[in-house]
């Protein structure tokens, strides 16, 4: 595995368990994706992170715009417009080299 893969798989359940902690001890209404969700939108109106790439900041931005938000005519939580992305994305990893089963351990 890659230094930065690595890295990433680090991040990822660094923030899983804060999640854990949070629902466990403060928010138990809080998902794994509305998590999610106030993360990117903390992240995109931040200027703390001004060194980071423009297009990945101008996507999500775009992503925000595209979607209305929850309780909008047509409107979706920010959280439901990612987990349809990531599990779409699955989808099409599995059909392309897992035989089409999904990857679970």
């Amino acid at each position: 595995m890659s230094e930065v893969a690595q890295r990433q798989l680090d991040s990822l359940a660094e923030f899983l368990a804060a999640v854990e902690h949070v629902t466990a001890s403060e928010r138990p209404e809080l998902t794994v994706w509305g998590a999610l969700a106030e993360a990117l939108a903390d992240w995109l109106s931040s200027t703390a992170y001004d060194s980071q790439p423009d297009l990945l900041r101008g996507s999500l931005s775009r992503l925000i715009e595209v979607y209305p938000e929850s309780g909008a005519p047509g409107g979706s939580l920010l959280s439901d417009v990612l987990d349809a992305a990531i599990l779409a994305w699955a989808e099409r990893a599995a059909l392309r080299s897992n035989d089409g089963l999904p990857f679970r351990r």
